[in-house]
C-alpha cells in the first residue's frame, strides 16, 4: 500500500498529495502532484539526498524547479519562437526574450493527477491546445518507482497535434558529507554545447577533452561551474554520469535512453530560501536533467523532436545509487 496524503491546497481550491513509496531495502521516495514533483529521495541510513521544501507555498514561490517534471519542452528556446510545418510559432518567454522550461507556467506549475498503480506512482497532466502558445492538446504521464537500488522514472507523452516535446525531471542531488564543489563528477559525455551569454544553445559542439570542463575519474568538482548540455554517445539506456560523495563510499549514477543531459551545478542556489532547510547555499545541490538539446527546435541538424498524432513519446531516467555497503 503506498500512502497518500493532502500536503497542501492551491489557492484555487485544489488539493497537492503526497505519495511515499518504500522499498524492503530501506529506499523512501515522496512524490507530490504539484509539479509530479520528487520531493525527497532518502537512502536507508535516512540521507535525503534531493533538495526540496516542506511545505506548499515554498513550491509555490519562486525556485529553481526543485524536483519538478519538465515540459512540454526542457531547457531554452530562442527568442520564444520556432517554424512547425511551415508556420510561426510564438509561445511565452520568461527569461529574458527568451522561454525556458517552456515558459511561466511549464509543467512544474501545473497540479497533477496522480494515481497508485502496484507499486509505481502515475502522474498524469492534460495540456491544452494553445496554452502558452503551444500547439495540440498533450497528454503527458510521468511514472515514479522505486528500485532495489535507485529510483526509476519513466516519462511519455501523447498529441492530438504536431507539437515539440522534451520532457525530462529536474531534481538537484547531494550525497551528503559536503557541497557539491566537494563531490566527485565523471561523464560518459564526449561533447559538450557552447552557449551564449544567454544560456542559449547555438549548434556549436565541443570536445570535453582539453576543455575546462573535463573532470578526470578522481576529480573533484571544485569551482566549475556547469551549466551546460553534454552529448553522450550511443543509443538507448546507458550511463551518463556519475556523482560521487566527498568521502568517496556513496555514488549516484543516472542512466537514460535519451541523447545527453544538461548539467547545472547549482551555482546561483544562494538566495533561496525555504522551511525544510533555512537556506540553499550556492553549490548546495547538483542537477541533472537527461534531455534533448536545448533550442533543438529552432536547430534542425541535431534532430527532431516533433511529436506528431498517431506517434507516441517515452523516455526513462534511473538514479541508481552504488556503495551503499561502504557507507
Amino acid at each position: 500500500m503506498i500512502p497518500i496524503q493532502r500536503f497542501g491546497t492551491l489557492p484555487d481550491g485544489d488539493d497537492v498529495e503526497s505519495f511515499t513509496l518504500k522499498t524492503s531495502t530501506g529506499f523512501t521516495a515522496t512524490l507530490l502532484s504539484y509539479g509530479a514533483t520528487l520531493q525527497s529521495f532518502c537512502l536507508p541510513d535516512g540521507t535525503d539526498i534531493v533538495l526540496g521544501f516542506d511545505n506548499l507555498d515554498d513550491y509555490l514561490a519562486p525556485h529553481p524547479y526543485f524536483g519538478a517534471a519538465i515540459g512540454r519542452v526542457a531547457n531554452r528556446i530562442e527568442k520564444a519562437r520556432f517554424s512547425l510545418d511551415g508556420k510561426n510559432i510564438s509561445v511565452s518567454a520568461n527569461e529574458n526574450k527568451n522561454t525556458l522550461h517552456s515558459g511561466p507556467v511549464g509543467f512544474d506549475r501545473v497540479n497533477w493527477e496522480g494515481r497508485v498503480e502496484g507499486s509505481s506512482v502515475v502522474f498524469r497532466h492534460i495540456s491544452p491546445d494553445g496554452f502558452q502558445g503551444y500547439p495540440g492538446n498533450v497528454t503527458a504521464d510521468f511514472r515514479y518507482a522505486l528500485e532495489k537500488d535507485g529510483l526509476r522514472l519513466d516519462m511519455s507523452a501523447k498529441t492530438d497535434a504536431s507539437t515539440p516535446i522534451s520532457l525530462t525531471g529536474h531534481s538537484y542531488f547531494n550525497l551528503g558529507g559536503g557541497r557539491v564543489p566537494e563531490h566527485g563528477l565523471t561523464t560518459e559525455a564526449t561533447h559538450y554545447f557552447e552557449t551564449d551569454g544567454q544560456g542559449i544553445n547555438h549548434g556549436n559542439a565541443r570536445p570535453i577533452e582539453g576543455s575546462e570542463l573535463e573532470l578526470g575519474a578522481s576529480a573533484k568538482i571544485g569551482s566549475t561551474e556547469i551549466d551546460h548540455h553534454f552529448v553522450v554517445p550511443g543509443t538507448g539506456m546507458r550511463p551518463m554520469v556519475t556523482l560521487s560523495s566527498p568521502d568517496g563510499l556513496r555514488r549516484l549514477k543516472i542512466l537514460s535512453d535519451l541523447p545527453g543531459l544538461q548539467i547545472y551545478t547549482g551555482h546561483k542556489l544562494g538566495q533561496i530560501k525555504g522551511k525544510r532547510k533555512d537556506t540553499y547555499t550556492n553549490g548546495a545541490g547538483i542537477a541533472f536533467e537527461p534531455q534533448f538539446p536545448p533550442n533543438i527546435v529552432n536547430l534542425p541538424a541535431l534532430g527532431d523532436i516533433i511529436l506528431r498524432p498517431g506517434q507516441s513519446w517515452a523516455f526513462t531516467i534511473l538514479y541508481k545509487i552504488e556503495n551503499l555497503d561502504a557507507a
